[in-house]
Order: C-alpha cells, then structure tokens, then sequence
C-alpha cells in the first residue's frame, strides 16, 4: 500500500510553482506630460500692468497703453510697446544735445592747445632772426607782434582743424581741406624762401616769422602725402621763379 505523502512533497517542492495572474500584473507607468507644453494665460490690460509692476517695478513708471503681451503660466513676460522707441528717441536725442555742446568747448580747447605751440614757434623765429642781425628785440615789441599772429593762427586751426564738421560756417569734406591746406603751404614756403633770399633785413624781420610759422603749421595738419606734394610744389614754384641760387649751392 502506497502512501499519499511523497506527493504531497513532490508538489510542495516545486520552485516555480503557477501563481495567480493577479499576484504578476504591473499597471503601465503613466505617460509624463512634454515639458515644452504650457498653458497661456491672456491677462487683462489692468492685470498685466499688476504683474509687470511686481516684476519690474521700473516698468511702473511707463505707459502701458499700446500693449499687446502674453503671460504664460511660469511667469514670463513679453513685451510689445510702440511707443518705447519714441521715448527712448527723446532721451538719445537729449544726450546728443548735450554732446554737441560740450564736443563744442572741445573744439575750442583743442584750437587753444594746438595754438599755443606754434605761438612759442613764432616767438622763437621772431628772436632768431632779429639776433641774426644783430638787433635787440623788446619784450613790449614782441607781445604786440604775438598780439597779431595768435589770433590768426587760432581761427585757422579752428576752422580747419579742430571744428566738426557740421559747425563750420561752409562744411567742406577732408579733401577739401587737404587742398586748402596745400594751397596755403606752398604759398606760404614760397614767400618765405623769396624774402629770405631777395629781401633786405628789414622786410626779413617783418614777414620771415610769420610766413615760416605758417608754413611749418600747414605742414603739421597735412596728410604724410599731402606734405610731401606740398613741400615738392614749393621747391618747384622757387625754381620757377628762378630763386633756387639762394638755396641751393651752385656747381
């Protein structure tokens, strides 16, 4: 007779014994919603003024007339106002007022500063040459003549120099003023090397000074090519004029 209790063991130790369905179902995890999907919120005029006065209390102080914005749900806020370049239009324009008038004192005091070296130059020439002759130059005698040519010297570096270009009485483009410049160098190289070589010492004290300072500052505001066309057309208007004996030395 057979006994019922190895089955029961046979049964029992079975591992991988059938379970019920129930005990192995797993619920599908649930969909995570996109990031990129927020809800819009459309604010009232009144609304939008509170949130953006909270946000940016700077903003309190603008018109939020024409407005045409868009809240989303984090906060964000973008603005669209037509009147903001107007407003900002009247700020830059008031500034640049107030950078015209002081560029203006800056122009003068570059005039000033670009007058008074060649004042110096002036006076130094005026005294080389009177000592070259042997004649004694008086303090009182010089001021009067530093009196005559300063002024000169400051109203042609102001006009051609220092002044922007939208202040001067005739507004005239760089080349213009290269031209001019020119213009006045060789005029001004050619007098001096004719006084100082067919003159008496009388009319050399009187005019070389002058006409040598002027020279020298033409040559200073020049353009490096302008100079050097300039300087060749004063050694070519002295050989014209048959005066180059006096400068250069004869073979």
């Amino acid at each position: 007779m057979m006994s019922s209790t190895p089955l029961a063991s046979t049964s029992s130790s079975r591992p991988f014994a059938s379970q019920s369905p129930s005990s192995t179902y797993q619920r599908p995890a649930q969909v995570p919603s996109s990031p990129s999907s927020k809800s819009l919120l459309f604010l009232s005029p009144e609304e939008l003024q509170e949130l953006a006065e909270k946000e940016h209390p700077d903003w309190a102080k603008e018109e939020l007339d024409d407005v045409d914005e868009v809240a989303d749900a984090g906060g964000g806020l973008r603005r669209r106002r037509s009147h903001v370049k107007e407003v900002e239009g009247r700020e830059r324009g008031g500034k640049e007022e107030q950078e015209e008038e002081s560029e203006l004192w800056e122009d003068v005091a570059n005039g000033v500063l670009w007058t008074v070296p060649f004042g110096f130059l002036f006076a130094g020439l005026d005294f080389a040459v009177h000592s070259q002759f042997g004649v004694d130059l008086d303090w009182g005698g010089e001021v009067k003549r530093l009196a005559n040519a300063v002024p000169t010297l400051f109203i042609l570096t102001l006009l051609l120099v220092t002044l922007a270009p939208s202040r001067r009485p005739v507004p005239l483009p760089p080349r213009i003023i290269q031209l001019v410049l020119l213009l006045i160098c060789v005029l001004a190289g050619i007098s001096t090397i004719s006084i100082t070589t067919t003159r008496g010492y009388l009319e050399i004290m009187k005019q070389a000074p002058g006409l040598a300072t002027l020279w020298i500052w033409a040559v200073v505001h020049m353009e490096l090519g302008w100079s050097v066309v300039a300087l060749i057309g004063v050694a070519g208007g002295v050989w014209w004029r048959g005066e180059g004996g006096g400068v250069w030395p004869s073979r």
